[in-house]
């Protein structure tokens, strides 16, 4: 008798829950919809509309088309700033009457209504032209008159943030992208800095390489930061067709970049700066776009920006064993890895807490600051013999890697690893990390003894 009640009351419940969500929150959200769409005073989609004119704040209107994507016709030819379009044409699809005033009186001008003080918005489909009428402010709420067109026995208040989108300026009407390009699209990039060549670089799959001034690896990530500069920056403003390119620095541009896609397809973006802005000139078009200094700033102007400056890069879980070796006093530390803890192997020095931690942590991963000629001798450059070399050893004993540092040499440490032939230049603080040399490791890194 139990288990029978339980059934029927569970049948009740969902019973309840299903008449809950049909009659109750499904009604609720269809009555809705039916207010909303009696709220609508228009019956046009805005994906249907190929044509916009809209009113500018200062004055005038702004014509645009749909060509592929939207672009401006008059003042002025440019392309459209889409999102901004987008919210206009959303606007007029989801035009709503907070109040209609009917019939409306003859004289309009009270309302902003009239034929001197009315601003026009005009959406043009396939079969017809919608001509919208907006007006002045009304004195209480946050409303704006507005009427249609095609409509004088009406006037409506609307809700003016709803209409914001049908009022715009020139600026923000175009589109401040200096390129409608992905970084992703991007499969060659060259710099120069006044007119000298600093990199050729080409994306081979996911992977970037140099091929000039010399062939080496690229460092990937550089070139990535800077694509996406390129791609994420906007014009604050416009230089439309300037007389004096030295006004502007672009007589002889500061910086030059030049992108091609695997179609074939180019673009190149000459930038300088006057006066604490930068402009940007793209594929020598007769306009300007002024932005942030900070992306001149921001473009590397080295080949050694461009390239690959790992020197030593392993797994750290993989390491099971370090070796500290000390050429120039023939002495071996090694350390082993239990659990979380390195402790010595034999009788190796005790380490303090975290040391070899920490040593490992700040060697993985190392990136060079410079790096000495391909022809360079390690003996000229402290490294034979070095002052300490680290070998990390897996589970099975092998060898899986292992860094050289030597001396200090203008500011900056030599080192090489197995990962490379070349000589690397390092960030001198490393020594405060790694001990280069016994007497360093034996102040710093050993434990001191118990009484």
């Amino acid at each position: 008798m139990r288990s029978r009640g339980t059934l029927l009351l569970l049948s009740f419940a969902a019973a309840l829950g299903l008449y809950v969500w049909l009659v109750e929150l499904r009604g609720s959200a269809e009555r809705m919809q039916a207010e909303t769409s009696e709220r609508r005073v228009v019956d046009v989609q805005a994906d249907a509309i190929v044509a916009l004119e809209l009113p500018l704040s200062d004055g005038g209107h702004v014509r645009l088309v749909r060509d592929g994507g939207w672009r401006l016709e008059s003042p002025l030819e440019f392309p459209a700033d889409e999102a901004a379009v987008e919210r206009a044409l959303k606007a007029i699809e989801e035009l709503e009457a907070d109040l209609t005033i009917e019939p409306a009186p003859e004289d309009l001008a009270p309302f902003g209504l009239s034929a001197e003080a009315r601003t026009v918005v005009s959406a043009r489909t396939a079969e017809r032209t919608l001509r919208l009428y907006l007006g002045a402010d009304a004195p209480v709420g946050s409303g704006r008159y507005f009427a249609l067109g095609d409509d004088d026995s009406r006037i409506y208040t609307g809700y003016g943030l709803g209409l914001e989108p049908l009022s715009t300026t020139l600026l923000g009407i175009r589109d401040k992208r200096l390129t409608r390009w992905t970084d992703q699209e991007v499969k060659e990039l060259q710099v120069r800095v006044a007119g000298s060549l600093i990199v050729t670089a080409l994306r081979e799959a996911d992977e970037w390489r140099l091929v000039a001034p010399s062939e080496e690896p690229a460092d990937s990530r550089q070139i990535g930061r800077l694509l996406q500069d390129l791609v994420f920056s906007r014009a604050s403003e416009f230089v439309d067709d300037p007389r004096d390119l030295s006004t502007f620095g672009l007589e002889f541009p500061e910086l030059q970049i030049s992108l091609a896609r695997a179609d074939g397809e180019t673009q190149s973006f000459e930038v300088a700066r006057a006066g604490g802005t930068a402009y940007v000139r793209v594929d020598s078009a007769p306009v300007l776009y002024a932005v942030p200094e900070r992306l001149l700033d921001d473009v590397p102007r080295t080949f050694f920006d461009y390239r690959a400056k790992r020197v030593f890069d392993l797994e750290e879980s993989a390491i099971k064993r370090v070796e500290l070796r000390f050429p120039r006093t023939e002495s071996v530390h090694r350390f082993e890895r239990r659990e979380n803890e390195w402790v010595p192997d034999g009788d190796s020095a005790t380490p303090k807490p975290f040391a070899i931690q920490d040593l490992l942590f700040v060697i993985l991963g190392l990136d060079a600051v410079g790096i000495e000629p391909s022809d360079a001798s390690p003996a000229d450059f402290a490294l034979d013999p070095a002052s300490i070399r680290i070998s990390c050893i897996g589970e099975e004993g092998e060898e899986l890697g292992w860094l050289e540092l030597g001396d200090q040499v203008d500011d900056a440490l030599s080192a090489r690893s197995s990962q490379s032939e070349r000589i690397w230049r390092v960030a001198a603080d490393l020594g405060e990390d790694v001990p280069l040399g016994l007497e360093a490791f034996q102040a710093r890194f050993v434990a001191a003894e118990k009484d």
